[in-house]
């Protein structure tokens, strides 16, 4: 059995498997369905990634790859975009589910989680919606760092403030400032290892 790395041991209370995950949730019937949002710069991709290595039988997907697919569809709104990720977006997670994997969307929620919990409905898998977020000047500095334009930064800070206007008791919301991804993996691991699901 592998040992767990010296800068990860601070975070995590399970042990690694014989495959050297960091965590392991038994495989359940459901699986679980984890969904982390948040603004630009504050992490979701790394800590999506991140979470989807750390389980066992876990998928990763990306919802800004369906968006930036209808980059040339010059003659469809915004929502209709929109609309268009999502569902493929879902339909993607719906057949990894009936696999019986566990399943990480990276991918900005706004008002599509009870949308998103009637799709999977027959399904039936604990669903989680982890909102990741930070303070306005750590954003600007993490776009200032990869060179993020003037749009994304005020589209982020705007994205903030609404998600912490539209908080409900079916969100879980981890600051990302000053942590470590592993350690943000960690918080949502407990979640997830702790608790039935959100959407109930």
């Amino acid at each position: 059995m592998n040992a767990v790395p010296s800068q990860f041991s601070s975070f995590l209370d399970g042990s690694f498997n014989a495959l050297g995950h960091w965590y392991n949730i038994p495989m359940e019937n459901p699986p679980s369905l984890i969904l982390v949002s948040g603004p630009i710069a504050v992490g979701k991709s790394t800590v999506s990634k991140l979470l989807a290595n750390s389980l066992d039988n876990a998928v990763y997907i990306e919802g800004d790859q369906y968006l930036n697919a209808h980059d040339h569809f010059h003659d469809i709104s915004w929502e209709t975009k929109l609309e268009r990720s999502w569902t493929a977006v879902i339909s993607a997670a719906k057949r990894f589910l009936d696999q019986g994997a566990h399943v990480i969307i990276d991918f900005v929620v706004e008002h599509e989680f009870p949308w998103i919990c009637q799709q999977l409905l027959s399904r039936g898998p604990r669903v989680f919606h982890i909102v990741l977020f930070t303070d306005p000047q750590t954003i600007a500095q993490r776009l200032r760092q990869r060179d993020g334009h003037v749009q994304q930064m005020e589209r982020s800070l705007v994205l903030l403030q609404q998600l912490k206007e539209n908080a409900n008791d079916q969100q879980v919301f981890i600051e990302t400032t000053n942590k470590a991804p592993p350690e943000i993996v960690a918080e949502i691991l407990k979640i997830v290892s702790t608790s039935s699901s959100l959407s109930n």
